[in-house]
């Protein structure tokens, strides 16, 4: 009997010891799971957060170049109240463009000023002033609905943010296929 008790025993140990190291490895690919969560948490915040912000900038910006027609000024003043956890001066670029309806036959939307302010290089989406930077046309590209707003030799202020996102986090390294943007773009009407 003594030794069915010792038998006994041992398999019971047996089988914790067992459990218990199968426990440590599930809290240990659970634990790394939660990392990995967390810290794709963190910078798809960051993402959203700043994508807010340069939203608000752009139409701040676009507001600002409607009242003062002063695009150089209004680009600078973009660039120094994005404060500095974006860091504009160096990682991004605020191009304002005025396009005027021309009401030429062919392409009645121009651009007819233009300023930017650059830590990066980026191009308007909207249109280049002609022969500025090797601009070919001054033709301006805007929505339709903004578009038709517009009256003969009447402006609207565009203003085109860029940034260049980095993440804080390491996780981009480990996982290859992480779809995170490395440029942000935000652009203003008024």
């Amino acid at each position: 009997m003594n030794r069915l008790h010792r038998v006994k025993a041992n398999h019971r140990l047996r089988a914790v010891t067992e459990t218990s190291g199968q426990a440590l490895v599930e809290l240990a690919m659970g634990i790394g799971m939660l990392c990995v969560f967390a810290l794709g948490i963190i910078d798809v915040s960051r993402a959203i957060y700043y994508r807010q912000v340069l939203e608000s900038l752009a139409g701040q910006g676009a507001t600002m170049a409607a009242r003062t027609a002063k695009s150089a000024d209004t680009a600078n003043k973009v660039i120094a109240n994005a404060g500095s956890d974006l860091a504009m001066s160096t990682a991004g670029c605020v191009i304002v463009t005025a396009v005027t309806n021309t009401n030429t036959a062919q392409h009645p939307l121009q651009v007819t000023d233009q300023a930017k302010s650059c830590g990066i290089s980026a191009s308007s989406q909207i249109g280049c002033m002609y022969g500025v930077g090797g601009c070919a046309t001054s033709n301006a590209t805007i929505p339709a609905s903004a578009a038709s707003v517009l009256q003969l030799n009447q402006a609207i202020y565009v203003t085109e943010i860029y940034y260049n996102y980095g993440t804080v986090t390491p996780l981009p390294k480990f996982i290859t296929n992480l779809a995170m943007p490395s440029q942000l773009y935000a652009v203003g009407y008024q």
